[in-house]
């Protein structure tokens, strides 16, 4: 393996790292803005629920974009 494959897979690995952060922020992020909203406008804490799982979608999606792009960088090494 010659320094510059090494230094490509370094740059996969890193784009990989931060699928855990996507994972746990984005569920995170619907709870708090459910809760503001929920304040805010008065509404049933039922909506809370659709916040989470809008933040656990956003989640998903950006997972499978960074793997699609780390893929990508893979078959350009």
């Amino acid at each position: 393996m010659s320094k510059n494959d090494f230094y490509k897979r370094i740059k996969i690995i890193t784009v990989l790292s931060v699928i855990p952060f996507f994972v746990a922020i984005g569920p995170i992020s619907g709870y708090f803005a459910g809760k503001y909203f929920i304040s805010q406008f008065h509404w049933d804490n039922g909506f809370l629920i659709v916040f989470i799982l809008l933040g656990t979608l956003a989640s998903v999606i950006e997972t499978i974009k960074t793997i699609k792009l780390a893929l990508k960088m893979e078959k350009e090494a």
